[in-house]
């Protein structure tokens, strides 16, 4: 349900060679292989299937920023639980919070503190495994 690294995808595999339709200039990316099918659903915003690759883009995790990124798919690192892959559905000024929401074994929001996180990203695309191995340039 959530993404995570396996200690074998913890080191970088290689360089991906993307088209640069999809990556804004001055921005920090990264691609993580995500595990779990809580956002393969018809009503995700963006289907994220078990075992595909996810090109993040990091945004600030403050309340304008996430405001203007409702509706998105986000990668939030909380400092306790580790890296959630969620529909970003609220952000709550006063309270300080943040609203994700899962659709798969069944639709389930999650409140998290903004106290409690420690990065969060914006899901840009996802990459099926043969598309990854296509475009990737192994390390050396």
């Amino acid at each position: 349900m959530e993404t995570n690294f396996a200690p074998q995808d913890k080191a970088p595999i290689g360089f991906v060679n993307l088209k640069s339709r999809h990556l804004l200039p001055g921005q920090q990316y990264c691609i993580v292989r995500n595990r779990g099918n809580c956002m393969d659903s018809p009503k995700s915003p963006l289907r994220v299937e078990d075992g595909s690759y996810l090109l993040l883009r990091y945004i600030a995790a403050d309340t304008k920023t996430l405001r203007n990124n409702i509706g998105s798919i986000v990668a939030v690192e909380t400092i306790q639980f580790g890296l959630y892959t969620k529909h970003l559905t609220s952000v709550n000024a006063s309270k300080r919070t943040i609203s994700l929401t899962m659709y798969r074994p069944t639709e389930v929001t999650l409140t998290f503190r903004m106290d409690d996180i420690r990065r969060v990203y914006r899901v840009e695309k996802t990459f099926s495994p043969e598309e990854i191995k296509v475009h990737t340039t192994p390390i050396v």
